[in-house]
């Protein structure tokens, strides 16, 4: 077994140093099994060193490391007996003694280098508040996404709720099962309390049942990603999530319907939305924000698109601008006029939702890496 190839080095070490240290308490606990019925404290506890490892051994790398993980939880749950558990418990233990043979000898220095060193002083990044029990995660996170954002850890809700209060992160990557207040629970709660949420919100979880991932999306996330997964894969979500934060699309129709359902789309991959139900406010809100990119129905009420994209394009600050022209004109004729005028793109309703974000998308330079 190897670890995942993009990760450095001393990261994997201190990964590593974690499991050597469930490895003895799995070890402990395989030989409470021989002497009898483990008790609840100590089904508790074990149960907690086999959530984490099911959750991170892949996404390091290790994946006879979460299967084991998650064999040994799942007994746990279903209050298996002893003899049950403690040739699972033995199995995990055998993982976690197979992946430590694969350390270097050489111990990596947890020193800080030079090149962690924070700037005295710096332009705004974005911030990212990481909330997570599992230190494991936490320093990986925190490795993958240091030179894209400011970082600021939580173990716990608590912690979580003073990060959000002082930092006012931009995204938030939160797991769900922790001790005390879950991540759901503190989403629910931060709603419910008229705080204003951050801009995304990534639940990070080892539950992947329909009604938890229902209920995440309700409370505010953008996306639901479970556990163990793919560090890369991940972090490129991410990457997209602050790039799209800094742009602007400004949605013009009539139609809420339509309005609405392009702000959830675009909401989904951390774009700042705008949205006008007329030709007036169109120009207004393009005048005012300067979007990256403009999505304009060719038939509305008062200013129609056709005026609202003339005009843009007669403006300096506007002119360059990227417009999507969206209409139920589907003659040729209509669609010729629509780029003679200067429309960049032009799409026919009924249209699917995922085209317009792939041209969009398109437009901007963006490459959509879809969810991990």
């Amino acid at each position: 077994m190897t670890p995942a190839s993009s990760l450095p080095p001393a990261l994997v070490e201190k990964y590593l140093t974690q499991v050597a240290s469930r490895r003895d308490a799995l070890a402990e606990f395989v030989a409470h099994c021989a002497q009898g019925t483990p008790t609840a404290g100590e089904l508790g506890a074990i149960r907690i060193h086999a959530h984490s490892l099911k959750g991170s051994g892949r996404t390091y790398g290790y994946p006879v490391i979460s299967a084991a993980g998650s064999a040994l939880e799942e007994a746990i749950d279903n209050a298996a007996g002893s003899s049950t558990l403690a040739p699972l418990a033995r199995n995990l233990l055998q993982a976690c003694e197979d992946v430590l043979g694969t350390r270097a000898a050489a111990p990596q220095s947890s020193a800080p280098t030079e090149s962690d060193a924070i700037p005295a002083e710096r332009p705004r990044r974005p911030i990212v508040a990481v909330v997570d029990d599992d230190p494991a995660i936490m320093g990986l996170l925190e490795e993958l996404l240091k030179s894209d954002a400011d970082i600021f850890t939580a173990s716990n809700a608590k912690d979580a709720l003073t990060v959000i209060d002082q930092k006012h992160p931009d995204l938030i990557i939160l797991d769900d099962k922790m001790p005390g207040m879950t991540g759901m629970q503190l989403l629910e709660h931060l709603e419910s309390s008229g705080t204003q949420l951050p801009a995304q919100i990534i639940m990070l979880t080892a539950s992947n049942t329909i009604p938890d991932i229902i209920r995440g999306m309700s409370a505010g996330a953008v996306d639901y990603i479970t556990k163990p997964f793919d560090p890369d894969k991940l972090a490129r979500r991410v990457r997209n999530l602050l790039r799209c934060l800094q742009m602007t699309v400004l949605v013009a129709d009539d139609d809420d319907a339509v309005r609405g359902l392009l702000k959830h789309k675009f909401r989904m991959l951390g774009f700042r939305m705008i949205q006008a139900e007329d030709g007036e406010q169109a120009l207004k809100l393009a005048r005012e924000t300067r979007p990256q990119l403009a999505i304009v129905d060719r038939m509305m009420p008062g200013i129609d698109g056709l005026t609202v994209l003339q005009t843009m394009r007669n403006e300096d600050g506007l002119r360059d601008i990227p417009i999507i022209l969206l209409t139920a004109k589907r003659q040729n004729r209509d669609v010729v006029e629509g780029f003679d005028l200067g429309a960049t793109d032009y799409i026919v309703k009924p249209f699917m939702p995922d085209e317009v974000v792939a041209r969009a998308m398109r437009l901007l330079g963006i490459q959509e890496t879809g969810r991990p």
